[in-house]
């Protein structure tokens, strides 16, 4: 008898999207084998998939399935979830549910149990997988540089051996994890649902929603820090930084919606922004263009340095397209930064302020923060609460009124009824360049 020989693995991309990886081997008594270990694994999975194989060959206990046992009857979690999810993404699911999967399926859960096998998920294994979720914390080691990862230092902008998930995050992973089990046991591999269970849920503090906005002279010390970073950067100059930060605090968008935005999208005849790729049905919307919006996007348009009409309003340096996370750490955040330096030369009210993990007051601005802003500045304006719910997108009103309210007892100051002043007319024209073209 022979030994074992040539383990390896093969890819091959099937006609549904998915990657499917094979184990390649020649057995002790030189068959040839190519068993299916898994789809979309990383190199590292696959290989690891493949070590175990050769020791289960190598000990003798490896056997070939044939057709009548294909399905394992109990089989492991990354055997199932593997399937679970490439049946899950042919549904219509938004671009941030299918990272919000991902990222808690491959990030969270499969490190942890991918080889345990369905029956072992009880509610004491899901406790236990709770507070491994709980405990996981950054490295201790800050961070010192580009190549951090290699050196095992804590990512930049997170506080070294700070806590990496809070209780709601725990328990969202948690909710994934109980949606898998549930297709399981309705499939008759399991009896019950261990993740389903109240007791499996990690206690979350409640706390108030005080969504953050902001008033006029932050917004205008926002827009000039943009366009300040806009013009002296040395790196990323005239990137659009106070037109893209404009649509997000003066036109509602949300910020995958702004940074998808084409010049083609600007109406400048109707003085509207449309929003052609939204998160919802009733997303799809024209934004109308007020005053100070205008103003600042005619600017933006002037100096934009590609004029065809397909052409990216706000692209990365390169040239590419941006995602809400290059938004918020290039766009936004440099922009906040400088402006709260900006309100305190100013002598003006500061940046709202929120307290971080080290105790530190850091401004209390989200990209989202432009949305609640934008609505608050309608409603002091004026503008009736049925225009403000089509204009930012949302499909139920009851949603839209919750921040409307926020403004209706403020006392009303001139300069956002100026703001927001619908523009006449006789203005609405293309900016002299785009004329030209």
């Amino acid at each position: 008898m022979g030994r074992p020989k040539r383990f390896t693995y093969r890819t091959e991309t099937l006609k549904d999207g998915r990657v499917g990886f094979y184990a390649r081997f020649t057995d002790q008594h030189g068959v040839r084998h190519e068993p299916l270990i898994g789809y979309d694994l990383t190199p590292e999975r696959a290989q690891r998939l493949v070590d175990h194989i050769k020791t289960d060959v190598e000990r003798g206990v490896w056997r070939p399935r044939t057709p009548e046992t294909e399905r394992d009857p109990d089989p492991t979690f990354h055997v199932w979830v593997s399937d679970w999810w490439a049946e899950k993404r042919k549904e219509a699911l938004e671009e941030r549910t299918r990272e919000w999967y991902e990222w808690a399926i491959q990030g969270h859960l499969l490190p942890y149990c991918h080889d345990r096998r369905l029956s072992g998920f009880d509610v004491p294994y899901v406790k236990k997988l709770r507070s491994h979720l709980r405990d996981k914390r950054w490295p201790s080691k800050p961070y010192t540089g580009p190549g951090w990862e290699e050196r095992g230092e804590c990512p930049p902008g997170k506080v070294p051996g700070a806590t990496r998930l809070s209780a709601s995050s725990v328990n969202d992973i948690l909710s994934v994890l109980s949606s898998i089990l549930e297709s399981a046991r309705q499939d008759g591999l399991i009896d019950t649902n261990a993740a389903a269970a109240k007791g499996t849920r990690t206690k979350v503090e409640r706390r108030a929603k005080l969504g953050t906005w902001l008033d006029y002279d932050q917004v205008v010390a926002l827009l000039d820090a943009s366009h300040e970073i806009d013009l002296t950067s040395s790196h990323y100059p005239n990137l659009g930084r106070r037109a893209f930060n404009g649509c997000l605090y003066l036109g509602a968008l949300r910020v995958s919606e702004a940074c998808k935005l084409e010049r083609r999208d600007v109406n400048w005849a109707r003085g509207t922004i449309r929003v052609r790729d939204a998160k919802t049905p009733a997303g799809y919307r024209d934004v109308p263009m007020h005053r100070m919006l205008f103003d600042v996007m005619a600017e933006w348009c002037v100096r934009h340095p590609d004029q065809h009409p397909k052409a990216l309003l706000f692209p990365t340096a390169n040239g590419t397209p941006r995602n809400k996370d290059n938004a918020r750490e290039r766009v936004l955040m440099p922009a906040v930064t400088r402006a709260a330096k900006l309100l305190g030369e100013r002598r003006q009210n500061p940046m709202p302020e929120r307290r971080n993990k080290r105790g530190e007051a850091v401004p209390n601005v989200q990209t989202h923060s432009g949305r609640r802003t934008a609505i608050t500045w309608w409603a002091e304006a004026g503008y009736d609460e049925r225009e403000v719910m089509n204009w930012v997108g949302h499909e139920d009103a009851a949603l839209t009124l919750r921040v409307y309210r926020q403004a209706r007892n403020r006392p009303k100051d001139p300069r956002v009824l100026a703001a927001m002043a619908e523009v006449p007319e006789a203005e609405r024209v293309a900016p002299r360049r785009l004329r030209a073209v």
